[in-house]
């Protein structure tokens, strides 16, 4: 190698090396402000590689990484941040890729170099980082040297290449088992379509790089299945849920969520378009290996078209799809950047003093054309990642303090409850076992459901739930002074709260004085009755002076769309019981503008009625309730005229004796004479079955779920913390403010 050349080479090694190190030192400043990075998902990785290393656990989706950072902890690093560092250095590193990626396309380093650094500084990249994806991140690297492996020369053995390639898909599949059969997606498109234009176009005559690709799929498939055989089922299942049932409706495609990752977007969505042009018209003339813009094309085209898939019924975890097609947006960009910027070079200008003219101007025009860019490209993506940072950040100070005080004072075999923002920071910092709340869809691992449905009610505004797959309640008493009970509409897959009542706001009337279900002294609850067809909850409040005794039941019927509720209030003699008054609110998501009772409709005035109903036009939701006998009714509205509150007032039935029942329930309908014709109707017997709905009635309650996972700690913040400082079976063993924690005991 000449002096010139190794000049060359050496200035590109430490122009790479400097980018490396800005965009590690930039990482390494956010990642470190707080005791733990941002995002939950770092914590599971340590978890994942405490249970690898310590029990031999081999059921984990990511096995390449969690065996790497288990490597390196063994030597005798910190875990904690051995996993920040693992996350910045991979992160980094993607920039030999693009490097290696953009010059084998364009077959000139300064693409490479502009690849380089928009890989660096890509805002997809430090969003990764930023939630904690590092298995994410480890197959992005994978699937950005594999295509730049595929790029390079064609010249070659065939077998040392397919060996290669092999070797490289198995450290994808390892490394991300979702990411390896989205790659899969891509190479197959790709192999195919060369095949196909190798016929019909005669551009890739003799190539056997479609041979290649599809002959490594099997061999990977193959060498990993050590790894795969013993555990596929499970592989499979954490498969169907990701593209299942359980994802919700904000993991469905939106094409506005990937320009968020490449701002500002005009910018990039002009030099995409450019770059991929060009690629192929020079391509057709013979510049350029026609193979090599097809990956990068398919790169970026199909897991955009996955992106998509919810059209045809199946949802898919759209936001990890976005990764990979702006990456090969990011290789395009630098393409069609670095043609443009070089366009007057190349241009013929015969006159010799406007050529001396061009030539002078062009290179110093295109370093400050790039100057700006980088640095307009670099401040809106380090501003992203900034905000990206403290969004997903879960554990700073009092959050930290709180889950050390669980490793230094609690037994190595405690069970902690807490929600997804620091259960795996529990499990991966203390290597305490928690049973974390998330949502459903976010479960990739089955047998951790039943675990995750049990927090979810622990760490929820409720202490018992029934649903019967029409309505669902949620109680939070009897000594939580919340939702008494909130009535939500389930019906077809929806989850609409739609009323709620509250125990500060039952109120008995007695001679001269007025008191709230809610200041009487003796409470408990418990189930009269459960099985498949009915279900009662029983709660039970006694006051002494005077003596009052009010017996609350919730009943659920199955295939029912209302929900009983019955309030049956006794005073001893010589104590006069005027009346039941209770008020029902609407929660904040719904606006009742259309507000009409058995007798009236338009306005709820004063008056008896036997029921009241309340449609939300916009949700076409409407929520009734119903009495056995009359009821004196007044609702209070908003500005707008939408519902505010109802007062329900009954009265004595016999003597000190109320005994009131009403039936709360909600369907869907399109205006008001339909949902009045329904109630007219439905009124007369509330809880006949639905037709066709068999749904058991299904119930849950918090003691059960700290039984059966044998919870000994709840973790929590302020919100769900007051819910156990009243309640008798916990007890406050440290606070600091912000996150509070309580020990079970009594259950």
């Amino acid at each position: 190698m000449s002096y010139k050349n190794l000049r060359k080479q050496t200035a590109s090694y430490l122009l790479l090396a400097f980018m490396i190190g800005v965009a590690m030192a930039l990482e390494a400043v956010l990642l470190f402000i707080n005791p733990a990075p941002p995002g939950s998902d770092p914590a599971l990785r340590i978890w994942s590689t405490r249970r690898l290393v310590l029990l031999g656990e081999t059921r984990e989706p990511y096995p390449a990484f969690d065996v790497s950072l288990a490597c390196i902890w063994l030597i005798g690093f910190d875990v904690n941040d051995l996993c920040i560092w693992f996350g910045i250095v991979l992160s980094a590193l993607t920039v030999i890729p693009a490097f290696l990626l953009a010059r084998n396309i364009w077959k000139g380093s300064v693409a490479g170099y502009i690849a380089a650094f928009l890989t660096a500084f890509s805002f997809a990249i430090f969003e990764m980082i930023s939630w904690g994806g590092y298995a994410n991140l480890l197959a992005v690297w994978y699937i950005l040297l594999i295509t730049a492996f595929l790029t390079r020369s064609p010249t070659g053995d065939f077998r040392r290449k397919l060996l290669t390639l092999t070797i490289l898909n198995a450290g994808l599949m390892m490394s991300h088992f979702w990411s390896f059969l989205v790659y899969i997606a891509v190479v197959t498109v790709a192999a195919f379509t060369m095949t196909g234009l190798q016929k019909w176009l005669n551009l890739l005559k003799g190539t056997r790089l479609p041979l290649t690709i599809l002959a490594s799929i099997p061999l990977t498939i193959l060498i990993t299945s050590p790894w795969w055989v013993p555990i596929h089922e499970f592989l499979m299942t954490v498969f169907g849920i990701a593209f299942g049932s359980t994802s919700v409706v904000m993991r469905m495609g939106d094409s506005g969520y990937f320009w968020y990752f490449l701002q500002p977007s005009d910018f990039f969505m002009t030099f995409i378009i450019i770059g991929f042009a060009v690629i192929f018209i020079k391509a057709r003339k013979g510049g350029l290996d026609f193979c090599h813009g097809l990956i990068l094309l398919t790169l970026f085209v199909v897991p955009l078209a996955l992106t998509q898939a919810y059209h045809l019924g199946v949802t898919i975890d759209y936001k990890r799809l976005y990764y990979y097609p702006v990456l090969a947006s990011l290789i395009a960009t630098a393409i069609g950047l670095v043609f443009v910027l070089t366009l007057p070079l190349k241009v013929k200008i015969r006159h010799q003093t406007i050529h001396k003219i061009v030539h002078v101007i062009t290179p110093p025009t295109i370093v400050a054309v790039l100057l700006y860019f980088i640095i307009g490209v670099n401040t809106i993506a380090v501003g992203h990642f900034f905000q990206a940072t403290v969004y997903y950040q879960t554990i700073r100070g009092s959050e930290y303090g709180a889950i050390t005080w669980i490793g230094a004072k609690t037994s190595s075999s405690a069970i902690i409850a807490t929600g997804a923002s620091m259960g795996w920071w529990v499990n991966g910092l203390t290597g305490r076992d928690a049973v974390v709340a998330m949502p459903l869809s976010f479960v990739s691992i089955p047998w951790q459901v039943p675990r995750v449905t049990a927090a979810n009610l622990i760490l929820s505004n409720a202490t018992r739930t029934l649903d019967n797959e029409i309505m669902r309640v949620e109680e939070a008493g009897p000594n939580w002074i919340l939702y008494n009970p909130m009535f939500i509409h389930t019906e077809r897959g929806a989850y609409t709260p739609v009323l709620f009542f509250n125990n500060r706001l039952i109120r008995i009337d007695l001679n001269e004085e007025s008191y709230s279900l809610s200041s009487f002294a003796h409470r408990e609850v418990g189930w009269e009755y459960r099985d498949a067809n009915q279900a009662i909850l029983k709660e039970i409040f006694q006051n002494y002076n005077p003596n009052v005794s009010v017996v609350k039941r919730i009943i659920f019927y199955r295939g029912s769309r209302f929900v009983e509720v019955n309030y049956h209030i006794e005073a001893a003699s010589g104590i006069s019981l005027k009346s039941l008054r209770i008020w029902a609110y609407p929660p904040a998501n719904m606006n009742y503008t259309d507000l009409f009772t058995d007798l009236m409709a338009g306005k709820i005035r004063k008056s008896f009625v036997r029921w009241v109903g309340f449609l939300d036009p916009v949700k076409r939701t409407c929520v009734s309730i119903i009495t056995d006998e009359r009821m004196l009714v007044k609702a209070s509205t908003q500005p707008n005229g939408a519902l505010a509150a109802l007062s329900m007032k009954v009265y004595p039935s016999s003597g000190n004796i109320i005994d009131a029942t009403f039936y709360v329930g909600a369907f869907q309908v399109t205006d008001e004479d339909s949902a009045r014709s329904y109630l007219n109707t439905v009124s007369k017997s509330p809880t006949q079955s639905v037709l066709g709905v068999t749904s058991p009635v299904k119930t849950q309650d918090y003691l059960d779920a700290i039984r059966t996972f044998g919870v000994d700690y709840i973790l929590t913040r302020e919100d769900i913390a007051n819910k156990f400082q009243v309640d008798s079976h916990t007890n406050l063993v440290y606070c600091n403010g912000k996150i509070f924690t309580f020990r079970v005991i009594q259950v």
